[in-house]
Order: structure tokens, then sequence, then C-alpha cells
């Protein structure tokens, strides 16, 4: 509110009181609920993120993929910034896959979203594991993380027979890419230097990425 009172004076914020609510951990809920494992948990909640993360004290191994926000800046009275979220998550045997680049709040760059896989199912030395990790895989399809997901699977040793239906289910441009390759990478290239251009003309446009999944089927086919 401090913030907000020195760059605003439209009185959007006038309704300030103070109430107290009784609150929980992410343990309790877990036992309460008979929740054994969790493929994704997704956590905005501006600056108590870390927090609530630590609340869910041992069932956070049994996380695969962990979503959540983290500011740059002090926005909130002593919340933990993103260096000591990504620090802690890191020591708790969590693998940083991605930093999205930093929103903007009044002009200033506040916070981004960082995505977590859990080591422990990257690594799937049992069959529970292993089945964690083929849901964590499609989930990272679903998000966009091909190259994430190919390094998984080329450090697991698994056959692109695994995922090759949820990557041509998750982007028509990967299905023809794999069904015609390699007489695919002269249509991919040619697409990508139509790409280029229309950016450099003013139309922007976001090309797939396709470099890795050659990569992958380079060795896999």
């Amino acid at each position: 509110m401090h913030l907000l009172d020195l760059i605003r004076d439209d009185k959007f914020f006038k309704n300030r009181k103070k109430i107290n609510l009784k609150t929980t951990n992410l343990s309790t809920i877990f036992r309460k609920h008979k929740i054994k494992k969790i493929d994704i948990m997704s956590l905005y909640t501006q600056g108590s993120e870390l927090d609530i993360i630590k609340g869910s004290h041992q069932y956070l191994k049994n996380i695969s993929l962990l979503r959540v926000q983290g500011d740059w800046v002090l926005k909130y009275l002593n919340e933990p910034l993103i260096g000591e979220l990504i620090a802690f998550l890191i020591k708790k045997n969590f693998i940083l896959l991605t930093i999205s680049p930093a929103v903007t709040w009044y002009d200033k760059s506040i916070s981004s979203d960082i995505l977590f896989i859990n080591k422990r199912i990257v690594l799937a030395k049992s069959n529970s594991d292993r089945v964690s990790l083929k849901k964590a895989l499609k989930i990272l399809l679903s998000l966009g993380k091909i190259t994430d997901v190919l390094i998984i699977l080329r450090t697991n040793n698994l056959p692109i027979k695994f995922i090759e239906k949820e990557l041509k289910n998750a982007n028509r441009f990967y299905k023809y890419i794999i069904h015609y390759y390699p007489y695919s990478k002269i249509f991919a290239y040619t697409y990508n230097s139509i790409i280029k251009l229309l950016n450099i003309i003013g139309f922007r446009k976001i090309s797939p990425n396709f470099f890795s999944l050659f990569k992958f089927l380079k060795i896999h086919h």
C-alpha cells in the first residue's frame, strides 16, 4: 500500500482494513485429503509462495512439477525474493527449467514465472517415479517445453516412441516434422526464414522450436 500511495492518487484502494484469518499449511491439506502425489502445483500468492512451499514439509518430494511466481524487487512486507525461492527449491532437489521474462508493474520489471521439475523423477529409478515422469513430460509438452522434454528423454534413454504420440497431439507442426522426417527439415527451415522476415517488417510471430526435435529424430530414427 505504501508503494501504491507513492505512484497513485486515484484512491482506487481506499477501502483498507485488517482482518484475521485462520490458515493451514499444505501438509495438513495433503493429509486431510489423502493426497500422495501431485503432477504439477502452481502458486501465485502475492509473495507468500516460499512460505507455502515450506509448509508442505515432507510432501514436497512428491510434487513432480512446481510452477511459482517470484518477485525481483520487494513488493510485500518481508517477502522472500526470487533468488531465495530458487535457492531453497534447488536445495530440496528441484531442477530449474525456465524463468519467464519479467513482467512489468507501472513500468518496473517486477516478477517472473519459474518452472521446476523434481530431480527424483528425472532420474526415475523406480517404477513409480517412471510413471510420474511420463505424466510430467506430457504436462511439459502442453506448456510448450519441448526442448526440456527431449533432454529428459535422452538422459533417461527413452525412445521417441514413448512421447511421439503426445508430440503430435501437442502441435500439428511437430506432427508433420516427425511424419515426414528427414524431408521436413527443408520445410521447417524455410518456414523459420519466413517468420524471421515477417518479424523484420513488423509482424511479430514466434517460430516453433524444431532444432532440438531434429537432433532427437536424427538419433532415434
